[in-house]
């Protein structure tokens, strides 16, 4: 009987140890502090080969929910001005069984219409998933996890549920085929119709997972059939 309560005692600790580790995840966090202004952030690529349009910048106004010194910020419009973090490694954690959550700081100087614009992509393909935009200027067939500037020049924090774009990535990448998940990376832009510089800026990224409920929900399915065999074999020894 001591050797059946000393292995229930170690299960259920081991298991709600599990739970415990496992219940947020960050694989990716990003505040640009400490880069120099005027370049790429470090790990991060341009887009487009030899356009350096994304840079760290100062921060056009420290001060509400984010007082950083240094965010990511663009110099030009267009499409051309995107910019691909570094490798976020995305190995065991199947969008099956975790919620992916991808959360930032953006803030829009003058005006809540310029459109900040977040996607998704690897470091072999040429194809890019949009994510999500604050002014809705999203490719067919991608998310559409849009978003508003309630106020201009003011930081705005955002979160927004990415599984179903991550398991895009995994399983064909708008045509290339299902990509590696040590090579998943982030991509933002700032674009603007008119011929002013884009006033989008990002800062504070990070991308974390959860498990999702069903995963909590089999693992106390074990931990209730365990219990229900202990108790029926503590039973038989009792009689």
């Amino acid at each position: 009987m001591k050797i059946v309560r000393l292995f229930l005692f170690y299960f259920v600790s081991a298991l709600l140890s599990s739970i415990s580790l496992s219940a947020i995840v960050t694989l990716y966090s990003e505040n640009f502090q400490g880069m120099t202004v005027g370049n790429p952030p470090v790990g991060w690529t341009d887009t487009t080969a030899n356009d350096s349009f994304a840079e760290v910048v100062n921060n056009p106004s420290a001060s509400g929910i984010n007082t950083s010194t240094r965010v990511l910020g663009f110099t030009d419009t267009g499409f051309t001005n995107s910019i691909t973090s570094e490798a976020i490694d995305i190995t065991g954690f199947n969008p099956g069984t975790y919620t992916y959550t991808l959360s930032f700081d953006a803030y829009s100087a003058g005006t809540t219409v310029h459109a900040g614009i977040f996607g998704l992509k690897s470091g072999t393909s040429s194809q890019i998933y949009w994510l999500g935009s604050s002014t809705g200027r999203l490719r067919a067939g991608d998310a559409n996890l849009d978003f508003d500037f309630a106020v201009a020049n003011t930081w705005e924090n955002f979160n927004f549920n990415i599984t179903s774009g991550v398991s895009v990535y995994l399983t064909n990448l708008k045509g290339d085929g299902a990509q590696s998940p040590s090579d998943f990376r982030l991509v933002f832009q700032s674009w603007d119709e008119t011929t002013n510089p884009p006033i989008t800026y990002f800062d504070n990224v990070s991308l974390t997972v959860v498990p999702e409920p069903s995963t909590y929900a089999m693992l106390f399915g074990v931990l209730a059939l365990v219990f229900a065999l202990v108790r029926r074999r503590l039973g038989r020894t009792n009689s």
